[in-house]
Order: structure tokens, then C-alpha cells, then sequence
């Protein structure tokens, strides 16, 4: 039962952390690339041409643009990866994630690597996005590399428990109270979602297939390779073909309906179907369970 959470943690704690790594390429071409295209602009004889390529490059800069997520997808991509090559687990791929974003604005030579001549902002965005990748994967290699050196890394392994550290009378108890706020998780969803239609009902097929894949992979669930490829899959057979890029939308709005839920909990303010003394201790349980799934 506690690698649903676990998994869930991971889940939400690397979505942050790669959409601050995605940040990361959106400040650079608002701070470094279209600037240097405008100064090309003025000295060139066809500034029209400039100006193209900086509308598409905003494009890619904007967060409420879809093409904008190809640089967070990337960094999900490559860091789970080179997670998996040196058998990390969710709390490494995090902090070396994490540590790759806050070192573009800590060392000023890695947010320079998006200036000429490293990189030649007349490639577009397409060159910008195979620049990307190859960035990340050399800073997640020796990222990874760095780890290895060190102590291991203090986190929960498969098949342990995660939560020993928060407090609950016995383990059937303990058990039995998680299951529970799995199950209000799942009617939450539902509840939220059983006014959209057919949408809804995509949203909770996406939900149980990603629920599904937890029980049979564990914590390190790959959303492209377990979620969505399967309900593309799943969908064509039934004659109703989805693209990977609908599926992905489903599987964010499910990102923050979750987290909401866990924020919800946390604050107390979905409460415990318990007797009195019991509700005292398990309301405590279970604002510490959300509090670290949260990462909070």
C-alpha cells in the first residue's frame, strides 16, 4: 500500500522539479536568446527574418503554450533515465534535478552556455530543443556520476516503508488508514470529474491505469512508458484514437487534482470516519503522510 504514496510523492515532487528545469530554458530565451535576435535584427539587412524567429521562440517560452513542454518532458526523460542506469531512486532524481536548475542561476558559466557561441539562437527552437537534451544529459551524467561517490542516498527502498517515521498505533491499523485515503483520493477524483462527460471518464481511465501500473511496477512508474502508451493503445482498439499529447494533458490535470487533494488533507480539512480518541491520533497521520508526499 505505501508505494502508492510513495509513488505518488515521486511524482509530484519530480513534475516540480523538471518544470523548474524547463523554467530554466524559458528565462533563457526571454533573457538571453531573443535579446541577441533583436540586436541580429538591427544589423541585418532582413530583420524580418529575426522577427520570425522570435515569435516562435516566445512561443516555446510561454507556459501556457503546449510546445513550451518539450524542454520540462526532456528533462523528465533524461533524468529518470540516467535514475534508472545507476539504480537511483525518486528522491535522487529529484535533488540532482533540482540541483542541475539551481546551478543555472548559482554558476553564471551554465546560463552562459545559451550564449554565442555555444549556442547559435539562428538554429530556432527546434536546434534549441536538441541543445537542450544534450545539456541535460551531460549534467545529469556527471550529476549521477557524483552520487555514486557519495554515501548512498537516505531514502526508502522498494518494499520498505516509508512512513516509519509517523506515528500510528500498529501496522494493520496503519495499513488499514492508508488504504482509506487511497480510496478518498480516487473518489475525490471522481467526484471532480463525473461532470465532464466523456472527458471525465477519460480522465478516470488515465487515473486507474497509472493507479494499476504503482501495483504492478512500484515507485518508479514511467508515465509515457506505463500510463500513456498503454491508453493510446487501449483507445485505438476501441476505435477511439487519442494522441499522446491528450493523454499527457490528462495525466497533468491529474498531477494537480492529486496534489490538491493531499494539500486538502494536510490542512485538516478532510477529516477522518473515526471514533473519537482514534481520529485524534490518525488526523495527525494523516497530515504527516500528506505533509510527505508533499515534500513539505
Amino acid at each position: 500500500m505505501f508505494k502508492f504514496f510513495a509513488a505518488l510523492r515521486a511524482l509530484l515532487a519530480l513534475d516540480r522539479s523538471h518544470q523548474s528545469l524547463g523554467a530554466v530554458v524559458h528565462d533563457a530565451i526571454e533573457r538571453i536568446i531573443i535579446p541577441r535576435l533583436k540586436k541580429m535584427a538591427k544589423a541585418s539587412r532582413n530583420p524580418e527574418k529575426y522577427d520570425a524567429l522570435i515569435s516562435e521562440y516566445r512561443e516555446y517560452s510561454d507556459p501556457t503554450n503546449s510546445k513550451s513542454r518539450v524542454f520540462a518532458d526532456y528533462a523528465e526523460e533524461i533524468v529518470e533515465a540516467f535514475a534508472r542506469r545507476y539504480n537511483k531512486g525518486a528522491g535522487d532524481a529529484e535533488t540532482v534535478a533540482q540541483d542541475i536548475a539551481t546551478s543555472f542561476y548559482t554558476r553564471p558559466t551554465w546560463m552562459g552556455s545559451f550564449e554565442v557561441p555555444h549556442f547559435n539562437p539562428e538554429t530556432g527552437p527546434i536546434g534549441l530543443v536538441k541543445y537542450w537534451r544534450h545539456i541535460l544529459n551531460n549534467q545529469a551524467m556527471y550529476a549521477f556520476r557524483a552520487l555514486i561517490r557519495k554515501s548512498p542516498y537516505d531514502e526508502p527502498r522498494e518494499g520498505e516503508d516509508p512512513f516509519s517515521n509517523i506515528p500510528a498505533p500498529d501496522v494493520e491499523k496503519e495499513e488499514k488508514e492508508a488504504e482509506d485515503i487511497k480510496q478518498e483520493l480516487h473518489d475525490y477524483i471522481e467526484s471532480n470529474v463525473k461532470s465532464m462527460g466523456k472527458k471525465g471518464k477519460f480522465l478516470m481511465d488515465v487515473f486507474r491505469k497509472w493507479m494499476g501500473a504503482v501495483s504492478e511496477v512500484g515507485t518508479w512508474v514511467s508515465v509515457d512508458k506505463h500510463v500513456i502508451k498503454p491508453i493510446m493503445i487501449e483507445y485505438e482498439r476501441m476505435g477511439e484514437p487519442v494522441s499522446s499529447q491528450t493523454v499527457y494533458n490528462a495525466v497533468h490535470t491529474l498531477k494537480s487534482m492529486s496534489e490538491r487533494f493531499m494539500h486538502k488533507l494536510r490542512a485538516g480539512s478532510v477529516k477522518a470516519k473515526l471514533g473519537s480518541i482514534d481520529a485524534l491520533v490518525y488526523e495527525e497521520f494523516r497530515k504527516r503522510l500528506a505533509s510527505w508526499v508533499l515534500g513539505k
